[in-house]
């Protein structure tokens, strides 16, 4: 095994790649030549990647996830057939949406849900409204849930996957 300083405290060890540390603006660029993608540890240390929903018209929810964070730049990022990737770039956290592997109907779950963060109470409002415009159901309109602690919306996508724009504070 070979250990490894990054130079800000993030150590890694490897024996089974050829990795390469650069400090960067607040993160380490962890590289190999023998992957595709670079992986980035940030100091953000975010946890999701990303979340897959299941669908039962791909091109209908591609076009509904990208058309609801049009203003966030989202597109496909990965586009494999039944199963698609969206978001801004691949190194920030994506909505997969996923016709079902074993070809039966995708079934939303019962006490799950996708939440996605707002910068503001107007930019919940405004997802919100925008994915109502789109089709989504309205599970919740939008308005303060925790007095001084969240506001949210919550709606149910086209496959009825309940989603939710929300902002702490």
């Amino acid at each position: 095994m070979q250990a490894g300083a990054a130079g800000d405290g993030t150590s890694f060890r490897a024996s089974w790649l050829p990795l390469r540390a650069t400090k960067g603006n607040g993160f380490v660029r962890l590289t190999c030549d023998k992957l595709r993608v670079p992986f980035e540890k940030t100091r953000e240390n975010r946890m999701i990647g990303y979340v897959t929903v299941g669908v039962s018209d791909i091109e209908k929810a591609k076009a509904f996830y990208c058309d609801l964070f049009a203003d966030r730049g989202a597109k496909v990022i990965i586009d494999a057939g039944r199963i698609a990737m969206i978001g801004a770039t691949p190194k920030e956290a994506m909505i997969s949406v996923c016709e079902p592997y074993d070809k039966n109907d995708p079934q939303p779950g019962n006490g799950n849900m996708v939440a996605f963060a707002a910068k503001s109470k107007e930019e919940v409002d405004a997802l919100y409204a925008k994915a109502i415009s789109l089709g989504a159901r309205c599970e919740g309109a939008p308005g303060q849930r925790i007095p001084d602690r969240f506001y949210g919306a919550y709606v149910r996508d086209l496959d009825g996957n309940k989603i939710a724009f929300y902002l702490f504070g």
